[in-house]
């Protein structure tokens, strides 16, 4: 009988940096919990891109035009000004580079009501939380920028 072994159920990424992908990406987290933020920006370090990280929706877009992200991972639950109208002005920007974010949503709001309103916005892609490291890794290398 072979022994299976179960998987860790918490990851940690705080040893040394390990660039996984071939091209690294700009990506903004916005995101209004603290703990989530730390998270996805050090997983996304640790893969090997840059991250930086906005707790709402106005912080999002200022650094989204100093930081031209080539991804947004997105929540759409932020105080202020929701997700939606974040993505809205992002794809609405004068600037081509924002034009061009892809923007990816993660979100516990799943349902269809939530999935339509986030691509009528202009949302690429809607993922659910919690994500694992693998699907979000799937995300960032398969989903390039034009």
């Amino acid at each position: 009988m072979v022994e299976q072994r179960a998987e860790p159920a918490v990851v940690s990424f705080a040893a040394s940096t390990v660039r996984f992908t071939a091209s690294p990406r700009r990506v903004l987290i916005v995101e209004d919990d603290l703990d989530s933020v730390r998270v996805l920006a050090e997983l996304v370090k640790h893969i090997g891109h840059d991250a930086q990280h906005a707790i709402n929706g106005h912080a999002a877009l200022e650094i989204a035009r100093r930081f031209k992200p080539h991804f947004v991972l997105l929540d759409l639950g932020l105080p202020g000004m929701d997700g939606y109208e974040v993505c809205r002005h992002l794809k609405q920007a004068p600037d081509p580079d924002l034009k061009r974010s892809r923007v990816i949503v993660l979100s516990a709001y799943g349902d269809d009501q939530h999935r339509a309103e986030a691509r009528a916005a202009g949302c690429e892609l809607h993922l659910v939380k919690p994500v694992s490291p693998q699907a979000l890794f799937d995300v960032l290398e398969s989903s390039r920028p034009s």
